[in-house]
C-alpha cells in the first residue's frame, strides 16, 4: 500500500456503498463464529490498577482525521475519566464492523452507510454519536472555473473513480440530476487530471484532494454534497447493542475524553495535527497537507445543532435525512439504529 497516498483515499476507510451484501454477510458469519455478536471487549484492569482498559479501531490509518483521539491519549484525557484506551490504526484491509461484533474492539469508528449494511446483515449495533455531521464527499474545480452548484456540472467532464461510483449515482439522486448533461470520466485517486485540465470537475473529499492540490500550489474551489441534500453520517462511534446496555459508564468516559481531545485539537490545530503525525510515526504523510486537512475537517463537525446540543449529537432531522438519503442507494435503515443514550451524558 502506498501510504503517502492512503490518507488521501478515505471513501475506502468509510467503506460507503462499496462493498455488497453477499460480502458483507460472509464477513459477520465469520465474526459470529469467532466470537458472537455483543461480545465484550473491555478489559478487566490489572490486579491494583484504576483505569479500566479498552480498545477503539479506528475506520482508516493513523492520521490527522483521527487527531482529536490521539490528543486524548497524549493530554490524559482517557486516563482522567477512568480508561487506558488502546487506539488500533485501520486500513484498506480493516472493516469496522466485524472487529466490534466480534469483541476485539468496544467502540469502532465508522459511517452510517456501513454499519446499516451490516445491521441488515444482523450484526446488532448502535450508532451513539457522530464526528462528521456532513459528509465529506465534495465536487472540486479549479479556482479559476469554479463550479459552485450541482446543476453547473452540466456540459462538463466530471472525475469519478470506480470507488466512488455508488455514490455518485446516489447523489445524481438525492441533487435530482439529469446524468445525461454530465460527462462522467473514470479516474483513479489522483486529481492530476483536474489540476491539468483533462476533466473539469472531481469527485472525492474535502479532507483530501483540496488539501492535495494546494500543497502543490493549485488552487480549487469545492461543494459539499451534504449543502445538497446528500445526508451520510460519516466518522461515528458505533458499539455493540450489548455494550450499550451493559458498558454505559465506559463509554459515557471515552465520549467525554474524546470530545475534550477534539475540542483542543480544533482550538490547537497544529499542535494536533503535530500529534498526529507523531502517532502516524513512518506513514510518509506531509505534515502541510495534515495541517489543511485537519483545519477542513472541522466544518464537518459542527452544525447549529451540535452547537446547541454539543459535539457528537444527532439532530433528529439529520437522522432522518441519513435513511432517506441511504434509502436512494439502496440501503435499508431506520432510526432505531441511533442512540442518544450515550452523547446525552458527555
Amino acid at each position: 500500500m502506498n501510504l503517502s497516498r492512503s490518507f488521501a483515499t478515505p471513501s475506502m476507510s468509510r467503506r460507503d456503498f462499496l462493498q455488497g451484501s453477499a460480502k458483507m454477510a460472509g464477513v459477520f458469519a465469520g465474526a459470529a463464529a469467532l466470537g458472537g455478536f455483543g461480545s465484550s471487549l473491555l478489559a478487566e484492569p490489572a490486579s491494583g490498577a484504576s483505569l479500566m482498559s479498552m480498545k477503539y479501531q479506528l475506520s482508516w490509518v493513523a492520521d490527522a482525521e483521527f487527531a482529536g483521539s490521539f490528543l486524548a491519549e497524549k493530554n490524559g484525557y482517557y486516563s482522567k475519566n477512568g480508561l487506558s484506551v488502546t487506539v488500533l490504526p485501520g486500513g484498506a484491509a480493516v472493516t469496522p464492523e466485524p472487529v466490534v461484533v466480534s469483541g476485539k474492539a468496544l467502540v469502532a469508528s465508522s459511517s452510517a452507510d456501513s454499519c446499516a449494511e451490516a445491521i441488515n446483515n444482523g450484526a446488532p449495533l448502535k450508532i451513539i454519536g457522530v464526528r462528521y455531521q456532513k459528509n465529506p464527499f465534495c465536487i472540486i474545480s479549479l479556482a479559476s472555473k469554479p463550479i459552485k452548484t450541482p446543476e453547473e456540472l452540466y456540459g462538463k467532464k466530471l472525475g469519478v473513480s470506480a470507488a466512488n461510483e455508488v455514490p455518485w449515482q446516489t447523489f445524481v439522486k438525492v441533487a435530482k440530476l439529469d446524468a445525461s448533461k454530465i460527462k462522467v470520466v473514470p479516474v483513479q485517486f489522483d486529481p492530476t487530471p483536474l489540476a491539468v485540465g483533462e476533466v473539469d470537475a472531481w469527485m472525492g473529499f474535502i479532507t483530501d484532494e483540496p488539501e492535495e492540490l494546494a500543497v502543490k500550489g493549485v488552487k480549487t474551489y469545492a461543494f459539499l454534497f451534504a449543502d445538497f441534500g446528500y445526508a451520510i453520517y460519516s466518522d461515528l462511534y458505533e458499539v455493540t447493542e450489548g455494550t450499550l446496555d451493559t458498558k454505559e459508564e465506559e463509554l459515557v468516559a471515552f465520549l467525554k475524553a474524546e470530545k475534550e481531545g477534539w475540542t483542543y485539537n480544533f482550538a490547537h490545530l497544529q499542535i494536533g495535527t503535530d500529534v498526529a503525525m507523531t502517532f502516524a510515526k513512518s506513514s510518509g504523510l506531509q505534515e502541510s497537507q495534515q495541517l489543511l486537512e485537519n483545519e477542513a475537517q472541522k466544518q464537518l463537525f459542527y452544525t447549529p445543532y451540535t452547537e446547541k446540543h454539543g459535539m457528537f449529537t444527532m439532530a433528529p432531522a439529520d437522522i432522518e435525512a441519513n435513511i432517506k438519503t441511504l434509502a436512494e442507494g439502496g440501503i435499508k435503515a431506520s432510526s432505531s439504529m441511533f442512540s442518544d443514550k450515550i452523547v446525552s451524558q458527555i
